[in-house]
Order: C-alpha cells, then structure tokens, then sequence
C-alpha cells in the first residue's frame, strides 16, 4: 500500500494491536507513566537531583561574585589611570598648537620655547607619578601610555617646525589648523555619548567633556561597562508545571499524540534522532511522504503520521545549523503551532539543533525552555495541553535541564 493508505491503517490501529508488533512494545511509555514537573520535584530521586544542582549553583555563584568584584575595582582603577594619560595628551596637543601659531606668525624664538614646555610637563607628571606610588599610567590593554607618548610627541612638534622658523602646514590658513574650544568642545560631547551607558544624561555628558576628560582612548572604551541584559523571571505556576515533565530515554519508545524530529531542510533520513525516528517508523512509507512535502525552511516545522511509531504523527522541525536563537526560537513554536492545528494534547521534543548541527547544549536547552514556557503561558490553546516532554539522552543533557528547569519552571 502507499503512504497515504499506510497512514490511515496506522493512526485507526488500537494500541494494544500495534504493541503486539514490537518485540519491546512492553517497553512503550505513556503520559501516565512520566510524571509532570511539579511531582517529579518531590520525589526522591528529583530531590537528590535538585538538591546537588542547587549547591553547585550556590558555589558557582559565589565563585563569580568574588570575580565581579575583583574585575570592578580593575576597571576603576584602569579609567583612573587613562584620565591621567588623557589630560598628559591634552597638555602635549595645547602644546603643539602652540607652536603651529607662532610658527606662523614666523616667531621662531617663542616657537624653540615650546618643546621645553612640553619637556617641563613630562616632569611635573613625573614628579606627580612618583609622588603617588605610579611611576607610569598604564593602560587598559597593557600599554604604556605616559613618558613615552609625551616623548613622541615632542618629537612630532620638532619635526613640525622647520629650521627656519616656518611651518610645514605654513599654506593651510588657522581655521583649518586649529580647532575653535567650542568645536573641541562638541567633539568630546559626541564622542562621550557614544561610550558612555544610555543613561547618562546629556548634562552629565557636558560636564565630562567641560571637565577635560577628551576622547577616550582605545583602551578607556574596552572597559566602559556594557548595559546588562535583563533576564525574563517566571514566576511560580503549579498548572504550567503540571504540564512539562523530563523523561529520560529512547523517544521512539513514546507512545503519545507527536514527537518531534530534529530534521534536515529536504527532510531525509539524516543521522542521530532523525535516523531512530524514520527506521524505527517505517523507513519507506516515511520517505514518501517527506518526500511529498517537498523542502522544510530553517525555523520551520512539518507534520506527517507516525506510522510503525507508537505516537500518532510526527513533527519535523528543523533547527539552525550554528547558535540562531531566533531560528531555533521558531522550530520550537512552529511545532507547538502544529500541535494545536492539529488538536493534539502531548508532545515531545529532543534537542534540536545540538550535536551535528554545532549548538551548544546548554544554549539550546536555555531557547527550548523559555519558548516552551512562554507558549504555555501565551497560547489559549495552552488550556488544552496535557503534557510537553523534553527527551533527554545524553547524560549532559540530563545534567543541564536539571539545572535549567528550575529557572524556568520554579515550584518554590
């Protein structure tokens, strides 16, 4: 028969029958036999579990804390030190200036005075360094930035000024040469606003750039702290937890209304889960119909009947290959966007998209969960959902939704 008669003869058959063809068809679990989240949480064996993951996680966060902390006052002390070496430079390019002016005006006596201006500065840093304890301002990547720089640039103002007391610029008129203190002025602006958080206001922007501060340099950006995300906080739902469950173990062996495939784009018998799924179905009768659906996008999900299966249909979701939160986001929502087209009350998901296709676990399982819960808690349809099962194999797995579930789904 084809694939379509196969179907139908398949979907009609009674369990009990279609138990009787497998030799572990004993083997087959049902909703009854997996128990939700908010039970498996007071059991002993979730307990242990739990218990263990919570004092890794108390020791983890600890440990970061104190990482933190040690990581704030570095960065302190890195802006501190490259204010110092902004306002060294300033004094250098008040100093260059200054000689570009009385080059021009062809006074070549006050011109030789300027670099020992610039000399006399790199001194009184010196002195000021010693002073504190600093011998030099390091900056944020490691490089040193005082008495060199200051040398470097006493070395550009020499080489700026001819022997004969003219400038190399001498056909470019002043305004082009020198910047206006209110041009200076807006520059520091813009340039504070970009590296600065959102939330600093455009007074507190003017008061850094009136105050000298500059541009930042490389390093001064690098440890400009970003704006941290905000984490989404679920809160504590016995009906939502009463409608996940984890289950360990072979997802051919569920015998419930769909389990997902993680499937390839032309939906061909592949590697992995997808192998299990399509020989342990029926391999003829599956390809035929996959076949018959042609092509299946990235993010996308199709159905078709599960055949030899013990679950009723089959839904292949495909998953990026690489880290696409966004993409994978989707695989997981178009397959319970099947679900409820097609009225069904359980389903069950492998991973999607780790292994082969190079998501890390954790990652994915943190997109899965939070998809997951957000549909239950979004979708009307949601009402009518006995049961969503994240089948676990691999024993990281196991460990990582233990770890994540909790976060997700909290029963305290």
């Amino acid at each position: 028969m084809n694939w379509k008669e196969a179907k139908s003869f398949y979907l009609s058959m009674p369990k009990i029958i279609k138990r009787t063809e497998y030799d572990c068809g004993n083997e087959f679990k049902t909703v009854n036999d997996i128990v939700d989240w908010g039970i498996y949480v007071r059991t002993d064996e979730g307990r242990t579990r739990l218990e263990a993951y919570f004092a890794e996680k108390e020791a983890y966060l600890k440990n970061k804390k104190t990482q933190t902390d040690a990581s704030v006052t570095s960065k302190k002390d890195a802006l501190d030190e490259n204010k110092g070496v902004d306002k060294l430079l300033a004094r250098a390019d008040g100093a260059k200036m200054e000689v570009k002016r009385t080059s021009k005006a062809g006074d070549q006596s006050t011109a030789d005075e300027v670099p020992a201006k610039i000399v006399k500065a790199m001194r009184e840093t010196s002195s000021t360094d010693e002073s504190s304890g600093s011998g030099e301002c390091q900056a944020g990547d490691g490089s040193k930035t005082t008495k060199e720089s200051v040398k470097m640039e006493m070395e550009s103002v020499r080489e700026t000024a001819s022997p004969d007391g003219s400038s190399e610029s001498e056909s470019t008129t002043t305004e082009d040469t020198v910047k206006t203190e209110v041009e200076v002025k807006n520059e520091r602006i813009s340039t504070l606003s970009k590296a600065t958080d959102k939330s600093t206001t455009t007074d507190d922007v003017a008061k850094m750039a009136n105050a000298g501060e500059g541009e930042p340099s490389t390093s001064s950006k690098a440890v400009v702290a970003a704006q941290p995300k905000t984490e989404k906080k679920f809160p504590k739902n016995d009906v939502v937890n009463s409608k996940v469950s984890l289950f360990i173990g072979d997802i051919t062996f569920l015998e419930i209304d769909a389990i997902v495939n993680a499937a390839n784009t032309v939906l061909l018998c592949g590697g992995g889960v997808d192998k299990a799924i399509h020989l342990a179905a029926g391999y003829d009768h599956l390809r035929a119909e996959c076949a018959a659906l042609k092509d299946c996008k990235i993010g996308d999900a199709k159905i078709t009947g599960g055949y030899k299966l013990p679950a009723k249909y089959i839904i292949h979701a495909v998953g990026p290959k690489g880290e696409f939160p966004d993409e994978l986001r989707s695989s997981y929502k178009k397959s319970m966007d099947l679900l409820k087209e097609h009225e069904l009350e359980t389903i069950a998901f492998p991973c999607i998209s780790t292994g082969v296709f190079e998501y890390r676990n954790e990652e994915a399982a943190m997109v899965a969960l939070e998809t997951i819960r957000n549909w239950l808690d979004e979708d009307e349809y949601a009402a009518k959902v006995k049961r969503v099962i994240f089948c676990l194999f691999l024993q990281d797995d196991i460990d990582i939704y233990h770890k994540l579930m909790p976060k997700y789904f909290p029963f305290e």
